[in-house]
């Protein structure tokens, strides 16, 4: 599947900041009520990331692996959000990286509500950059172009063997 048809399951599954996040782990554990049904994984092909869009099926997934996960926050007619998927996202060696060394994880609104309610985004898109164990370690705000957003996977320490 072309990186175009990518960034349409992005869109129809519908600046760098300094501030200090809230750790994932509490996040996760006092939104209680396990997800139900089977976590969804969009797969794409073989040599693309397998994005999540379930956060807790992402970080069981960054659990087990022990790769940092990539948390991209994004939303509906977003201009910006819309860019970074076709431009930054859809890159080959970006992909190439999330598919080797992240577990990439894609949060919405309108089908996260519960956890993006405890996370501050105060721009889309946001993109977060956390350890398996749920401490952010990094995050920016708003368009990230290739070289920027390789900066920020640079961040994350390496994943085991």
């Amino acid at each position: 599947m072309s990186c175009f048809a990518l960034a349409l399951l992005f869109f129809t599954s519908g600046s760098t900041a300094q501030a200090e996040l809230p750790i994932i782990g509490k996040v996760a554990s006092a939104l209680s009520p396990a997800h139900s049904g089977r976590p969804r994984v969009m797969a794409v092909r073989s040599e693309a990331p397998q994005w999540h869009d379930s956060f807790e099926a992402g970080w069981a997934a960054a659990r087990r692996s022990g790769r940092p996960m990539l948390i991209f926050i994004t939303s509906k007619d977003c201009r910006f959000c819309d860019a970074m998927k076709r431009d930054t996202l859809c890159d080959a060696g970006i992909q190439a990286r999330l598919a080797n060394g992240f577990v990439p994880i894609i949060l919405r609104p309108d089908t996260n509500p519960e956890i993006l309610a405890r996370i501050p985004v105060t721009t889309y898109p946001t993109t977060l950059l956390a350890l398996p164990r749920g401490k952010v370690i990094a995050h920016r705000v708003g368009y990230q172009p290739p070289g920027l957003f390789n900066e920020l996977l640079g961040l994350a320490p390496s994943p085991p063997n």
